[in-house]
């Protein structure tokens, strides 16, 4: 049982951020993403992470197999004038730049491993399952006979679904 006290509220609903100090708020934005970290995926190659100032567009392009192409897109009320970004804003793109960057550092030397002879297989566990049966549903929707083989994910989940 952890005290809220510890995190220096008065209250769990303490918890919640009903704005973002020094940006616009964007008023239609709901409590839940206020008090909470949301993201939205988009079919097929979209996701996005929402605030009630603003969220970036995160679009995937795959260019083969083993390599993908990643640009972000910030959106948000302009509550500014001209065209040189403010402070809290030039701030708020260069500590995105970090987290994504933390992100993305280490997929080269992961690809590397994953195409590594002495890799067999890996366990898999939920989360990753999800992500699978996403990719095999993807090309089930594109059509598999559509996509060059070696562009396949490998349909493996199909005898394991409850339908």
């Amino acid at each position: 049982n952890v005290s809220v006290k510890a995190f220096g509220m008065q209250d769990w609903a303490d918890w919640q951020m009903r704005a973002t100090p020094g940006f616009a708020d964007i008023a239609s934005v709901n409590a839940m993403v206020r008090s909470t970290s949301s993201a939205y995926s988009i079919f097929p190659n979209l996701i996005t992470p929402i605030a009630s100032y603003g969220f970036p567009f995160l679009l995937f392009w795959p260019l083969s197999k083993n390599k993908t192409r990643l640009d972000w897109i910030h959106y948000g009320p302009k509550d500014w004038d001209g065209d040189v970004l403010p402070p809290h804003w030039q701030r708020r793109m260069e500590a995105f730049d970090l987290i994504m960057e933390e992100d993305t550092r280490n997929l080269g030397p992961m690809q590397k491993s994953l195409e590594s002879p002495a890799l067999r297989g890996i366990p898999i566990n939920y989360q990753e399952r999800r992500i699978w049966h996403f990719h095999e549903e993807l090309d089930r929707v594109i059509g598999v006979e559509r996509i060059p083989q070696a562009m396949r994910i490998e349909q493996v989940l199909g005898p394991f679904l409850e339908r």
